[in-house]
């Protein structure tokens, strides 16, 4: 490779790479976030349930 092309080569793949793990890590924090109010939210329904009486759940 000519010079240039090694300075730009070394220079874009640390910056890929970086940009690729703090893709991931979005993901996985936004997928967490999702899971975590998915869960408050059924177990929400779940608690306004238990106070339901029994005759209005069977209507």
């Amino acid at each position: 490779m000519v010079p240039a092309a090694c300075s730009t080569a070394s220079v874009s793949m640390p910056s890929l790479l970086k940009i690729r793990a703090s893709s991931l890590i979005s993901a996985m924090f936004t997928s967490r976030c999702v899971f975590s109010i998915t869960l408050a939210a059924s177990a929400t329904r779940m608690l306004d349930a238990l106070c339901v009486p029994a005759v209005m759940i069977c209507r």
